[in-house]
């Protein structure tokens, strides 16, 4: 008997795709600002017409593309919603055309994607299509004319949600469809897999429940990276990554780490890892062995990763001190690494004898360097006779493609025309921006947040205070938490009114109003002919409130007279209309203004390729200026810096120079370990003239820091030293007077604090301690990178 697994998920997906009233485009153009969820058909004028109005149309969050049955139709579709930065999800039904439009990679804001009943579309384009949307998540795949899973699958692996339902009735049994609801008879299967930070989570269905399982592994594989011998599939051995516990390494920020490179080796023959940074590993044969000693046979996993600067060093928890014979040291690092062995998830072990060799890569110049590795129970232990040092010029060394006389002289051009480059801006309305709750008042940035796609802890900007001196009544007042007048200007049309509502709330309902951190940030009034509505955005969603504006008596509150009421709710919306008009022609001058400027850096460009062809070697001179740009982009990525994506035309700051550097400093550290571990290659001492304070952090001159772990970070060399509270709460800090320190706190809740250089020179003396400002890292950053950009982004 098939399993009913699907009977559910099917109902459940009809109404999610479509939860909202769609509006054809024929009704849409009546009023295009009041359009959610928006319908194109087969009529080619739905795209011209949505093109000619695309800004009227600012509210569309869902589209569905139904019934177009040619190609082109379905382009003009696409383009034309690529339009619309609001639309976060895309339904493509019934429509019969054999590949889906490349345009759907300028789609740069959905999120989610279902294709439905397209039983003439390639699969195999589809899912190579999909795959290179830039923000897609989650993709939901339904047809009945699957017959098998193409290579193109294995793109998804970087969404979050990938679901096939696979509606051939051919895979059913016929005498249970002639006696059951089809419907009923679908089997499904699902699979969460992890990928670094990220997880996928897996679903197929079908008419039978052998045919699901067996697809559904099918897919597992190729998203896992399943390789093929013709036409056959190989399923590859998927290692396992040793889940190393060190009693002495503390992980500050969990989840938030170097990831580790996993690699399988044959234990028979050895072989030999190359890791990103350069390093060569060199695993000898017949080398390992498993806890009882026993040899160990077929394929063992690798896993090892390298620290190599003061980010990744922090993040690993690994202490960077050292104590010998009582003589205390600092650690100044030139890369640190760490490698294990398993199989299957179970610890392996170097044979007596069998030592793995190694070419690491060091990230300083120095030709000297010590050698550690961290013992579970006794800290770093030095390690002798390890090898010499020597700069690599082999033909497999790490090297660094020098730029051509061309392109240097291209590089000094597009480094002035960087400064032509267009500014970001968010292009969404104001009353999308309400309207949106992952829009909200960052007091930190001093910006609204939803437009950079991160999710931040919201700030109070508002807060009710309850008026407890008339019982039998709900008075308050609304009181604006932060400091900025320039938010919600139109409220000063109610200044010092206080407020009584006529709604029968319930405790906890005031509860949820009244406290301190209700996370409301920010109102809108409504007059509803009787009263007003206070309308209150909050992180759960929109409160609405009956009010009427009072004054409070001894005798107890009394209704202001209607003539103030509709003077002030005039004021009101006249100032609210007047914000929103100033920032829709903001918004319309900068888009104009960045139009002009790309079209300028364009022609900038030509020309500069123009004066830069007579110095091009022969391959260079075979390019076109599209081809030239490509090359210069794709060839030198190093010299991108971090606009690269935002900045088409090449920013190239740090000039030739950096290349040549890069070159010159490429240093190997000859190393050969006979177990496995955390190894260190350092220069040990005294940190050099060393101030020593006890400290605290206060957050706004108001809140203090309940420190957990603290690091410190000395910009002039590769280094982070972690401190730890005494039973005060308050840390010793020993740091380098003359050095560049920030300092990054992570709390006891898990928060993460930075501190500036600048704090430094600023420190208060406070009761015998030194008391620093921190700022609050709102973003909780997801990567090592994001996590750079946010300690060192001044730089």
């Amino acid at each position: 008997m098939k399993k009913l697994f699907l009977l559910s998920f099917i109902g459940t997906f009809s109404v999610s795709m479509h939860m909202y009233a769609q509006v054809n485009m024929r009704n849409a153009l009546k009023n295009p600002p009041s359009v959610t969820s928006l319908q194109l058909g087969a009529d080619p004028n739905d795209a011209k017409f949505l093109m000619k109005d695309f800004q009227k149309f600012s509210n569309v969050k869902n589209v569905v593309i139904s019934n177009v049955n040619d190609s082109i139709t379905l382009e003009q579709d696409i383009i034309a919603i690529a339009a619309l930065p609001g639309v976060h999800s895309i339904t493509i039904e019934n429509c019969e055309v054999k590949n889906i439009s490349g345009g759907i990679k300028m789609l740069t804001n959905v999120k989610e994607l279902n294709v439905v009943n397209c039983e003439t579309m390639d699969p195999g384009n589809l899912f190579s299509s999909v795959a290179g949307m830039p923000a897609i998540e989650k993709f939901h795949y339904e047809t009945s004319s699957l017959q098998s899973i193409p290579r193109s699958f294995g793109y998804l692996r970087n969404l979050k949600e990938v679901e096939v339902v696979n509606k051939d009735i051919s895979l059913a049994d016929g005498y249970e469809i002639n006696n059951e609801d089809p419907s009923s008879l679908i089997a499904s299967d699902s699979i969460s897999l992890g990928f670094g930070d990220s997880k996928l989570q897996l679903k197929y269905s079908s008419y039978d429940e052998t045919f699901t399982h067996e697809h559904t592994g099918i897919m597992r594989d190729m998203l896992q990276g399943m390789a093929f011998d013709g036409n056959e599939m190989k399923l590859p051995h998927r290692p396992i990554a040793l889940n190393k516990i060190h009693p002495l390494v503390k992980e500050p920020i969990p989840g938030l780490n170097v990831v580790k490179n996993i690699y399988s080796e044959n234990a028979l023959t050895g072989g030999t890892i190359e890791y990103p940074s350069g390093t060569k590993i060199i695993i000898p044969e017949n080398a390992f062995v498993d806890a009882n000693g026993n040899t160990v046979k077929g394929d063992v996993t690798i896993d090892y990763r390298e620290f190599r600067d003061p980010v990744d060093i922090m993040l690993s928890g690994i202490p960077m001190n050292y104590d010998s014979a009582g003589k205390k040291g600092h650690f100044v690092s030139a890369g640190m690494f760490e490698m294990n062995a398993s199989v299957d998830g179970k610890e392996i072990f170097l044979a007596s004898g069998k030592n793995v060799q190694m070419q690491f890569a060091v990230v300083d110049t120095a030709r000297n360097f010590n050698f550690y590795r961290l013992d579970e129970k006794n800290g770093w232990t030095y390690q002798e006779n390890t090898g010499s040092v020597e700069s690599d010029n082999s033909s497999n060394a790490l090297t660094v493609q020098l730029p051509s006389e061309a392109v240097q002289k291209f590089c000094t051009k597009m480094k002035e025309l960087s400064k032509k480059r267009p500014r970001q801006f968010d292009p969404n309305d104001l009353d999308t921006r309400y309207n949106d709750l992952d829009y909200y008042y960052d007091q930190r940035k001093g910006t609204y947040r939803g437009f950079f796609k991160t999710k931040t802890a919201q700030q109070n900007v508002f807060r009710l205070h309850k008026n407890y001196h008339h019982k039998g009544t709900t008075c308050f007042y609304l009181e604006r938490m932060l400091a900025h007048n320039n938010n919600n200007p139109e409220l000063r049309a109610f200044a010092g009114v206080k407020w009584m509502t006529t709604d029968n709330l319930r405790t906890k309902e005031m509860k949820d109003l009244f406290r301190k951190r209700s996370g409301i940030n920010d109102v809108r009034i409504y007059d509803d002919g009787d009263g007003f509505i206070l309308e209150l955005k909050t992180p759960k969603g929109f409160r609405k409130i009956n009010v009427v504006p009072v004054h409070l008596l001894k005798s107890g509150p009394k209704e202001i007279n209607e003539r103030s009421k509709n003077s002030m709710f005039r004021r009101y919306t006249r100032a609210l209309d007047k914000r929103k008009n100033s920032m829709t022609h903001s918004i319309q001058r900068m888009g104009k203004r960045n139009a002009g400027l790309l079209k300028e850096l364009s022609q900038d460009s030509l020309n500069a390729w123009k004066d830069c062809k007579r110095l091009m070697n022969d391959s260079e001179a075979n390019f076109d200026f599209a081809g030239w740009m490509d090359y210069y982009k794709n060839e030198f990525p190093k010299l991108m810096g971090n606009n690269a994506a935002f900045y088409p035309y090449g920013n190239y700051p740090n000039g030739v120079a950096d290349a040549q550097t890069q070159q010159n400093e490429l240093v190997y550290q000859s190393l050969s370990i006979a177990s496995f571990g955390i190894y260190n290659c350092d220069h040990c001492g005294d940190i050099p003239d060393p101030v020593n304070v006890r400290t605290d952090f206060k957050v706004n001159d108001s809140a203090t820091v309940a420190t957990a772990n603290l690091y410190l970070i000395d910009r002039d060399v590769n280094s982070a030293t972690s401190f730890f509270p005494d039973k005060g709460g308050k840390p010793l800090v020993t740091y380098n007077k003359t050095g560049t320190n920030v300092m990054v706190i992570v709390d006891k809740k898990g928060k993460l604090f930075y501190v500036n250089e600048n704090a430094f020179l600023d420190g208060k003396k406070m009761n015998g301690n030194t008391r620093y400002d921190a700022a609050l890292i709102s973003e909780k950053p997801a990567t090592l990178e994001q996590l750079r950009n946010i300690i060192f982004g001044e730089e």
